[in-house]
């Protein structure tokens, strides 16, 4: 199955946005003292306030006023907001067999309520750029027909010789839990959710070699032989992911179909005309040209 543009993708573009705006905003505010001193010269408060603001302020300053913009024009509800947050989460998951509530801080945010102001900002402007765009029934099914495929899902058990290795694979042949001998024996960090290791699909570019070459030979159900990596020992299953119901993706279908015919021009015309009715008017000359150099979407 081919993935819609991914949540994670967003995370992290959004999260250099925050930090840069916050950083920006932060230094602006302080008195001028010397952060760094060598025998060679001093840098200042004021110094790397300026260069983050000549490297990153208007970027900043736009997708701020945008989503003031958008936010007064626009209504995000409880319910769109969680149901983005479980997709953003599912896509974790899967990439990075974590879950995202527990790994907000080393993804670089203060909290989950910050990812959700985020994720709403991010709401609003799709908004924006979806408002008066038409799907029909025909195009639905015709990007489900050519991106969405049956998979198969892989997991592994990984450990540091064959001895031990042998004796895992004894144990699944004799009806052994995959998963619970998983949790046991694997070194690796998917053994907390049953070794799983990505879809093929997605994920096989992202193997050693050795590994993929015996991942993609797999059957439903079947499990390898020890198969040996620059990091150990592989015990490897793949599981068969049907395709999914049209009727279960049809949401995603359309905002995916929605965001392909989105025409470029007409946006920043839309935005301009959006920009005017909010009086926009730039207090600091740096930032003059800041709205007629920026695009009117991230894509």
């Amino acid at each position: 199955m081919k993935k819609m543009s991914s949540g994670i993708g967003f995370l992290i573009g959004v999260l250099v946005t925050a930090v840069i705006a916050v950083a920006v905003y932060f230094f602006a505010l302080q008195e001028d003292t010397t952060l760094v001193e060598t025998k060679y010269g001093k840098v200042t408060q004021e110094d790397v306030y300026n260069a983050l603001k000549r490297q990153y302020g208007s970027e900043a300053l736009v997708n701020l006023v945008h989503q003031q913009v958008f936010a007064e024009k626009y209504t995000v509800t409880d319910e769109e907001l969680n149901k983005r947050l479980d997709l953003i989460r599912g896509e974790f998951r899967t990439q990075n067999n974590a879950e995202l509530d527990d790994s907000v801080e080393a993804l670089g945010f203060s909290s989950m309520d910050e990812v959700k102001k985020l994720v709403k900002g991010d709401l609003y402007q799709e908004k924006f750029q979806l408002d008066g765009v038409e799907v029909t029934d025909q195009e639905i099914q015709e990007y489900y027909d050519e991106n969405y495929k049956a998979d198969m899902e892989i997991s592994h058990i990984l450990v540091a010789d064959e001895a031990t290795a042998n004796t895992v694979k004894a144990q699944l042949d004799a009806g052994g839990d995959f998963a619970a001998l998983a949790k046991q024996y694997s070194s690796d960090t998917s053994k907390d959710s049953g070794g799983v290791a990505g879809l093929l699909s997605t994920s096989e570019a992202n193997w050693v070699p050795e590994f993929a070459a015996v991942a993609k030979t797999l059957k439903d159900g079947e499990i390898s032989a020890p198969t040996k990596s620059k990091f150990g020992y592989h015990i490897i299953k793949a599981t068969a992911k049907p395709k999914p119901a049209l009727a279960d993706e049809k949401e995603n279908i359309t905002l995916a179909v929605k965001n392909s015919k989105i025409d470029q021009d007409a946006l920043h015309t839309r935005l301009a005309d959006l920009l005017k009715d909010a009086d926009l008017d730039i207090k600091d000359a740096f930032y003059k040209n800041a709205f007629t150099q920026q695009p009117a979407t991230q894509q």
